[in-house]
């Protein structure tokens, strides 16, 4: 398997402003969590919520159950990815497959999920066979 990158805050986000949270979750393809911002950005869950209530506010995002959120406009969501470089763009990716590998279960959905993440990053055999696996669903 290949090595995990591990980040730093820093690495994280440049700045502390609900924009750059925003960034980050707009490279989830479909629903996020509030855990995995969290454990992504070592953000408090308190401090993700209010900015996420701030974003639902603005029908940037919608709740889609307990801690979960998805963004209500393609459009939104790829203008905030286009604020990130693609150096951390593909370092985000990583973690999040890392993320996705580790709290999804096996299945069709989370095969196709994984496999949006992996297709932008360098990858190891068996997460080829992931995206192998995912190109049968899809």
């Amino acid at each position: 398997m290949a090595a995990d990158i591990e980040l730093t805050r820093s690495d994280i986000l440049e700045s502390q402003d609900d924009v750059q949270l925003l960034a980050l979750a707009s490279l989830f393809e479909g629903t996020f969590s509030v855990d995995w911002l969290a454990e992504l950005t070592g953000y408090r869950i308190t401090r993700i919520l209010g900015d996420l209530e701030e974003a639902v506010q603005q029908k940037k995002v919608s709740q889609r159950g307990p801690g979960l959120y998805r963004f209500t406009d393609r459009n939104v969501r790829d203008g905030l990815q286009n604020k990130i470089s693609n150096a951390k763009k593909q370092l985000f990716h990583q973690q999040i497959a890392n993320l996705l590998l580790r709290d999804l279960p096996d299945n069709e959905t989370a095969t196709h999920t994984v496999s949006f993440h992996l297709l932008n990053i360098k990858n190891d055999i068996e997460r080829c066979r992931i995206l192998t696996k995912a190109e049968i669903f899809i």
